[in-house]
């Protein structure tokens, strides 16, 4: 009898336990920055991006990062006092350096930011590395290269991979990697039966019922 009324006790309590289940609570902090900038010997491949983390957002009902307009942005170069501007580009969210900016080998840099409400952010210096040779280089097509969320499935691409020779006795080579997607430019559609002649769209007639 001992036995049946404790086993009748356990089955009501897990019962309640899987009806009852515990609200997730989250601390989402806001007003924190996110700073990160690249420095590069190419031109064209210099950059800094400053977002606002976890703002929420009424329309959307969600907490979202927002970039970090009208901000002063520059690189320093510790070896030559050299200081360029970056210009903000609201559209992709990025400001930039000249076109025609490039760091060199040996130089050392550091990234200076100057919020509008005078907040300041100065990074730690960091000197250009020496050029590493490269060893070899593969190419490999995949159908299911990576899950985009936004798409819901696997998107098909290219992954490759370079094999360098980094020295061994120095920790400060980094490793890169790149995505970039290709956009699809329609400039004219066509309907369905329609052709694409001369510039423009132009219905298919079939030449025999004519």
């Amino acid at each position: 009898m001992k036995s049946r009324i404790v086993f009748g006790v356990s089955l009501i309590f897990l019962f309640l336990g899987c009806t009852n289940p515990t609200t997730p609570e989250f601390d989402i902090k806001n007003g924190l920055m996110s700073v990160e900038a690249f420095v590069s010997n190419f031109e064209k491949s210099s950059y800094a991006k400053i977002y606002r983390l976890n703002e929420f957002n009424a329309g959307l009902n969600s907490y979202v990062n927002v970039f970090e307009e009208k901000a002063e942005v520059r690189f320093i170069n510790s070896s030559t006092n050299e200081e360029v501007v970056l210009v903000e580009d609201v559209e992709n969210e990025i400001y930039l350096p000249p076109l025609d900016f490039v760091a060199l080998e040996g130089d050392t840099w550091q990234l200076y930011v100057r919020l509008q409400n005078g907040t300041e952010y100065t990074s730690t210096p960091e000197t250009m590395s020496n050029v590493v040779p490269i060893v070899n280089s593969t190419v490999a097509y995949d159908k299911e290269l990576e899950f985009v969320a936004s798409e819901g499935k696997f998107v098909p691409g290219h992954q490759i991979t370079l094999n360098v020779t980094d020295p061994s006795i120095k920790g400060n080579y980094y490793y890169w990697t790149y995505k970039t997607f290709e956009k699809n430019t329609i400039c004219v559609f066509c309907p369905e039966y329609n052709f694409f002649r001369e510039g423009m769209g132009v219905e298919y007639t079939d030449p025999e019922s004519s």
